[in-house]
């Protein structure tokens, strides 16, 4: 089901997006594809791929920004934006409620709920709901002068090295990448604005830490890969932060 947000705005889910006659009767012209799959027809629409996982562990405010712009420029020529994910709940929602807050300065709450009039099934997850509270902070923007933007700023290393680290990704020993990445652990692992926030590392389940979607596919990924450069990180282990970034610099060590 594709529903109407404002005039021109709609959202909907991975379903809607890859069905192009439905999408050419609705006049769709630009679609925000904020799932982990591939944009279903490259060629024939303007997308704006923001690749996220709808996890507590995910951070979806970095592309809020380019989302409000994507959007405004779309409807300033008079055409039509699909903002999709894979079910149209949580990951459009978040991205939705995001645009709407600025776009008619609402808060988080206001901007839920008058989503959620037109689609009922909206519903961001916690961890995306506390980053649009960030998102009402910041005045809907992402000044990395202030103290929340020094932050979310230092978020997205953590993010960018949890997502470069995880078990789908291999180096070689001698990749520059990966002594890139070490080094960012390195100096954020001492970091107690990352590791000393409470918000943070409650709604995120401790970035670092396992993700039991991960392992589970790890797992079952194992079984048919063989290849001694693979990071084999064990993601069923329990552990805090610090001791994941040290069980992650102890593999990378070894492959050396």
């Amino acid at each position: 089901m594709i529903n109407e947000i404002i005039p021109n705005l709609y959202q909907g889910s991975i379903k809607i997006a890859r069905d192009k006659n439905l999408l050419e009767e609705y006049q769709i012209t630009h679609i925000i594809n904020m799932s982990h799959h591939d944009n279903e027809f490259p060629n024939d629409f303007e997308y704006l791929h923001c690749f996220h996982w709808d996890s507590f562990s995910d951070l979806i405010i970095q592309d809020f920004v380019n989302i409000y712009e994507f959007i405004t420029e779309a409807l300033s020529l008079d055409t039509r934006v699909l903002v999709h994910c894979t079910e149209g709940i949580s990951r459009s929602g978040a991205a939705m409620v995001s645009f709407i807050m600025k776009r008619k300065s609402m808060s988080v709450e206001e901007a839920v709920k008058f989503v959620q009039q037109k689609r009922k099934k909206t519903n961001p997850n916690k961890s995306f709901l506390w980053q649009l509270s960030l998102w009402e902070e910041l005045q809907y923007t992402l000044n990395y002068n202030t103290e929340i933007g020094k932050m979310i700023k230092k978020m997205e290393v953590v993010h960018s090295a949890y997502y470069a680290l995880n078990p789908f990704k291999f180096f070689l020993p001698n990749d520059p990448e990966l002594k890139q990445i070490k080094a960012c652990i390195e100096q954020l692992k001492k970091d107690p604005q990352i590791l000393s926030n409470e918000n943070y590392l409650k709604s995120t389940k401790l970035i670092l830490n396992r993700d039991e979607r991960f392992a589970e596919l790890w797992q079952r990924y194992k079984k048919n890969v063989s290849c001694p450069t693979f990071l084999d990180f064990d993601f069923e282990k329990d552990s805090f932060v610090q001791n994941v970034v040290m069980e992650i610099i102890k593999i990378i060590e070894e492959e050396k």
